[in-house]
């Protein structure tokens, strides 16, 4: 069996098999000094340096891999490259069609989380085969129905910018919203909602007609906190979220610390009760009801 095609078959494995640690337990912390050769033993099945080797050996040499793969076998850019222009060159549906049974979901799973624990370069890799993959899918889906042979449409796929590609920019966006994503109890909301949501004030704060953003935000953050419906996905300690999320947002840490949850009720001093239709909207077309 081709090298690539082994290789995908075993990163989504792993993926499987690591997924479930990543669900169930909070790895943020950690995740801040993954580099950190002193990092503490913490009480988890296995540590995040060693989930992310397990699924990283795969696409690049990892350092301390007792069996590593080849380097024709390795998911890199250039061996993807590779292997698609081969495919499209030869049309061989046959080769193509293996990849519907790869599950490509545990792959991009693993990618989320990577992404809100702010491992970018590793989320961005995942991410890189996960297009690569579903290219190939849409290629042999794209074939005349019932043929055989080898008949296969164009590959076409773009792989997302490395990190060494992004702009100083790009990676402090980046960082901003593993921030904002950092005030959120784990599994309550999926990292889409919380893109969407991110986005959506972002576009709130950029509103010149908007003449009090902040207040706005703010009471965003209080009915996630106070209605019983959003299962309390930004607990803690108010100051603390307020200042977190008004930072990633770009907005200043130290305004609104007037306001406490008991504002957005009615009759609740100082108000922000002429805020919650706009914050209402918000939520609805982010992260629903």
């Amino acid at each position: 069996m081709n090298p690539i095609l082994n290789s995908l078959k075993a990163l989504s494995a792993a993926a499987n098999e690591v997924l479930p640690l990543l669900e169930t337990h909070d790895y943020r912390e950690e995740a801040k000094h993954v580099k950190d050769a002193k990092l503490p033993l913490r009480m988890m099945p296995k540590t995040i340096q060693e989930i992310f080797n397990s699924v990283m050996r795969y696409i690049i040499p990892v350092m301390g891999d007792e069996d590593p793969l080849p380097g024709d076998a390795l998911l890199t850019s250039d061996n993807m490259t590779i292997f698609s222009d081969n495919l499209t060159v030869t049309g061989d549906t046959q080769l193509a069609h293996q990849f519907q049974f790869v599950q490509i979901e545990p792959i991009q799973a693993v990618a989320d989380e990577f992404t809100e624990l702010g491992l970018h370069q590793q989320a961005t890799l995942l991410e890189n085969v996960c297009r690569f993959a579903r290219s190939i899918r849409q290629a042999h889906n794209a074939a005349p129905f019932g043929n055989t042979g080898r008949d296969l449409a164009p590959v076409h796929y773009v792989l997302a910018l490395s990190p060494e590609e992004l702009s100083q920019r790009e990676e402090e966006d980046k960082m901003l919203f593993t921030q904002f994503c950092s005030v959120f109890v784990k599994d309550i909301f999926s990292l889409e909602q919380k893109k969407d949501l991110y986005v959506a004030l972002q576009n709130v704060i950029a509103d010149t007609t908007e003449k009090k953003p902040h207040l706005v935000v703010m009471t965003v953050i209080l009915l996630l906190r106070n209605r019983k419906a959003y299962k309390s996905p930004i607990p803690g300690k108010l100051n603390s979220v307020r200042e977190t999320v008004f930072h990633s947002l770009g907005l200043d840490p130290k305004s609104c610390h007037t306001y406490g949850d008991k504002s957005i009720l009615r009759g609740g001093k100082p108000s922000l009760e002429k805020y919650k239709p706009k914050a209402e909207d918000i939520l609805k077309s982010t992260v629903g009801n």
